[in-house]
């Protein structure tokens, strides 16, 4: 699965970006992390990909006018910014799923 990573520049756990990315991992499998900026998301993801010995691939702008060859096959959103109901409209285009973040409760959860 190619997955595009975004949230807002107020989001700061990067903790529970490594989670999610740990459990989408372990559910569907990631091929390929896709992130944009140099926000603390972006940043955790990319590490992520590295620790995990996952391909990324930073895009500089533009996110919404990718060919389709680049696009991601689900957009996982964490909280703020304010360009996600963007992106949300345009993995709607793309046919992609929109997977929101889970909490650290919620994670739990799912692994209890």
């Amino acid at each position: 699965m190619r997955i595009l990573v975004a949230g807002g520049a107020q989001f700061r756990d990067a903790g529970l970006v490594s989670l999610n990315l740990d459990f989408l991992r372990h559910q569907v499998g990631i091929d390929l992390v896709i992130h944009a900026g140099s926000d603390r998301v972006a940043r955790a993801a990319a590490n992520w990909a590295a620790v995990c010995g996952v391909s990324d691939e930073w895009i500089e702008d533009g996110l919404t006018r990718w060919p389709s060859e680049h696009r991601p096959d689900a957009l996982l959103v964490f909280p703020g910014g304010t360009e996600m109901d963007a992106l949300r409209r345009a993995a709607a285009r793309w046919r992609a799923r929109v997977l929101e973040c889970w909490s650290k409760a919620q994670h739990d959860q799912l692994w209890t």
